[in-house]
């Protein structure tokens, strides 16, 4: 975990200067991928070169995929609401920290296998960022360039 966040300040800050030159939600994504490629490494353990590419994908989307997620959410909401709306985010954030792994262990336990609940957790990360592209694109044109 050492490794994960000595690599994850560096590229969350890197990743903050991408977003000058491309779309945050496009750069959204690409950690989104990096998930899902963080995922099936560890779905398909094949040794060592697994962990490398687990910790390097892994640390690359850890912080990025946050900092894209709020900063798509500050464009969508009103800038008066700003302190209620993130406050009410903070609050989605925390039940997901506290259920997630509640649902994570149960489905592992239900299924005698983490690689199911990996998988469902990357489907969920994949159709959570279908709907943020569907709602930016829908409210776009009401913000002018998001």
């Amino acid at each position: 975990m050492l490794a994960v966040q000595m690599i994850a300040f560096p590229a969350t800050w890197y990743g903050g200067r991408l977003v000058k030159k491309f779309d945050s939600i496009k750069l959204l994504g690409v950690t989104i991928l990096l998930w899902g490629l963080t995922v099936a490494f560890l779905i398909f353990n094949a040794g060592w070169f697994s962990l490398i590419i687990i910790v390097v994908a892994g640390a690359c989307a850890i912080g990025n995929s946050q900092s894209y997620l709020r900063a798509q959410f500050s464009n969508v909401i009103e800038r008066s609401e700003s302190g209620f709306q993130f406050g009410m985010f903070t609050v989605a954030s925390e039940a997901a920290a506290f259920i997630g792994p509640i649902a994570y262990g149960a489905g592992s336990d239900y299924f005698k296998s983490q690689r199911i609940p990996l998988i469902c957790l990357f489907a969920s990360m994949v159709i959570g960022y279908i709907l943020i592209r569907k709602i930016v694109n829908q409210i776009k044109p009401k913000l002018g360039t998001v």
